[in-house]
């Protein structure tokens, strides 16, 4: 009884007998508005608490890239990274596959919601089952390509009471959707994003998994993958986790038995024949400032194999839709073929590893007779923030 003794004895003064009297309405109201404030208080400080425990396990584990502030649920960004390279990091810090991103002003990252911005992208994911909704900010608050995926889903979510922007209009005339019958449009981008690459599958049908942003219309979703005029980011690979960063001694090391062990990375590696040793060796070279700055060597591929790797990546079931100069091209993907023609024909392999100002490695594919007008296929090796090992592998069109 002590924990009532002492509730009431704080509270006394606030009713007229100097106790709730259960009969007076009013004293069962204040009663319970007393109850649900401490009550309320107490969750508060519980939430804040497992705020403050993701948040420094972030800061813990990418050393030099975050800092506190004062409100839990905010990461202060101290290498204004994008919104993209956060999203990675917190997959690879948690082991989880899904974060949602919300653009300022949009969602829970909206007033009145108190932990809200009008400037810095909100960040949601679960850990252990549990929900987390962090501000990114002091850095930059998306990069291009977000900047107009959240510009597309925006001018679509608005497109029932008129279509102002003249990509939005080509969008949708070329989905053949009448702006009335859409009943929903939701940025995905960031949920169930988890693909792995098949090169003797080729290319699948991955629309829902691609989607950035999905359209509810005539009774059945479209699938959109939205990329401005910058480039494509159609797959991440992941952390090479077999190259890492020595601290201590200032040097990069190779563990053989974790390259081992990791059959896509190595794959990836050997079906653009990129040799680790060289991409280890190269990074020293960057540390050490010496040597002279890496040129492209030309390589042997199997191009059977190379394109179903990149069919793979690419995969289908979705609408292609790509900025170009004031408006967008749409490109429909329904089937295998759909794909091939995007991709086109390939005419050369070369590789450029770190060295000298360079701590990227790049694999690069040169492409022919592409539908979209493709010039190459990229894969990139590299620490995207901003460190030295542990890099991650991402494929690219340009």
């Amino acid at each position: 009884m002590k924990i009532f003794d002492k509730f009431f004895t704080k509270f006394a003064y606030k009713f007229n007998k100097g106790y709730p009297d259960m009969n007076n309405d009013h004293d069962v109201l204040l009663l319970e508005s007393l109850i649900s404030e401490v009550i309320g208080k107490k969750f508060n400080l519980e939430e804040g608490a497992a705020d403050v425990k993701i948040r420094q396990e972030l800061i813990d584990k990418n050393p030099g890239f975050f800092d506190t502030q004062s409100d839990s649920r905010r990461i202060a960004n101290k290498n204004k990274i994008s919104a993209d390279e956060f999203v990675q990091i917190v997959k690879d810090t948690f082991s989880i596959d899904n974060v949602i991103v919300h653009p300022p002003n949009s969602g829970p990252n909206k007033k009145p919601n108190i932990h809200s911005s009008s400037k810095f992208n909100m960040f949601e994911f679960e850990v252990d089952s549990k929900k987390y909704l962090f501000i990114l900010s002091g850095g930059a608050s998306a990069n291009m390509g977000q900047q107009f995926e959240d510009k597309i889903t925006s001018g679509l979510q608005d497109a029932m009471e008129g279509i102002e922007d003249e990509q939005i209009k080509q969008i949708l005339n070329k989905l053949n959707i009448n702006p009335k019958d859409i009943t929903k449009v939701e940025q995905t981008g960031g949920i169930n994003t988890k693909r792995t690459i098949n090169p003797e599958k080729g290319p699948q049908d991955r629309g829902e998994i691609i989607s950035d942003v999905t359209v509810i219309a005539n009774g059945k979703p479209y699938y959109l993958s939205i990329k401005n005029k910058t480039g494509d980011n159609i797959y991440n690979g992941g952390t090479v986790s077999s190259i890492t960063y020595n601290k201590e001694d200032n040097k990069v090391e190779f563990d053989q038995s974790k390259y081992n062990s990791d059959k896509l990375k190595q794959s990836v590696f050997n079906m653009f024949d990129i040799d680790p040793i060289k991409v280890t060796n190269g990074l020293n070279d960057y540390i050490e400032d010496r040597g002279e700055e890496p040129n492209w060597q030309d390589v042997n591929i199997d191009k059977d194999e190379v394109m179903g790797f990149i069919g793979s990546a690419v995969d289908y079931g979705y609408y292609y839709i790509r900025e170009e100069g004031k408006g967008v091209k749409v490109i429909h993907l329904e089937s295998p073929e759909d794909v091939a023609k995007l991709i086109g024909k390939i005419s050369y392999a070369k590789v450029k590893y770190p060295g000298k100002g360079v701590k990227s490695t790049y694999a690069r594919v040169g492409l022919e007779n592409s539908e979209q007008g493709l010039r190459y296929i990229e894969v990139q090796i590299r620490n995207a923030s901003g460190g030295i090992g542990n890099p991650v592998i991402k494929v690219q069109t340009k």
